[in-house]
C-alpha cells in the first residue's frame, strides 16, 4: 500500500550555544513532533483503508467492525522520545454474535500488549548492552537518541531478545 506523506517542515529550534553537541541534541529534539505527526497520519490513513475496504474485519477475525473514536492518545517510546498517538477505539462483533470494544492502534503499529517500547527499539538496547553493562548501555542510549529508559528496561530487552539468539 503506497502512501504518500505531507508533512508541515516549520520547525523552531532554540539552541543556547553553538555547538555541534547542542545543535545535534535540539534538533533531534524538534524532530520528536514531526516523527509524531508522521506517525499519526500514516496510522490514521491505514485505519481508513482497512476500514473501509473491510480488511480490518478480516485481520481481526471478527464479522463486523464500527469505527469508535480516536480521541484519546497513548504512548510510545521511540528513537526521538516519547510519542503521544491517536488510541484508535472500535466496536466489534464477533461471528457468535458478542460485541465488544478494543483498541487497535498497537496491532496497527505491531507493538505488544501494554508495550510502550516496539520491538525494534528492544533489539537495539539489548545489542547495546551486549556490547557494555547494562548501566552503561543505559546510559550510551541516552547520549545517542532522545530515548530515555530505565536500566531495568535495557535488562527487560535483554531477556526479550535472548530467545530469538541462534547459536
Amino acid at each position: 500500500m503506497d502512501y504518500t506523506v505531507n508533512l508541515p517542515a516549520n520547525l523552531e529550534i532554540k539552541i543556547d550555544t553553538c555547538n555541534f553537541k547542542s545543535i545535534t541534541s535540539s534538533f533531534l529534539f524538534a524532530l520528536k513532533g514531526l516523527f509524531e505527526q508522521y506517525i499519526m497520519q500514516i496510522l490514521l490513513h491505514n485505519f481508513e483503508v482497512l476500514y473501509q475496504n473491510g480488511e480490518l474485519a478480516k485481520m481481526l477475525s471478527v464479522q463486523s467492525v464500527s469505527r469508535k473514536t480516536t480521541n484519546c492518545l497513548t504512548k510510545f517510546k521511540t528513537l526521538f522520545g516519547e510519542i503521544w498517538v491517536p488510541q484508535i477505539k472500535i466496536r466489534v462483533v464477533d461471528f457468535d454474535g458478542k460485541k465488544r470494544q478494543m483498541s487497535i492502534t498497537r496491532i496497527l503499529l505491531g507493538v505488544g500488549p501494554k508495550q510502550q517500547i516496539p520491538d525494534f527499539m528492544k533489539e537495539i538496547i539489548a545489542w547495546i548492552a551486549a556490547v557494555a553493562t547494562y548501566r552503561v548501555g543505559h546510559k550510551i542510549i541516552g547520549v545517542l537518541t532522545n530515548f530515555k529508559c530505565s536500566v531495568m528496561s535495557v535488562w527487560r530487552a535483554v531477556q526479550w531478545s535472548a530467545p530469538k539468539i541462534k547459536l
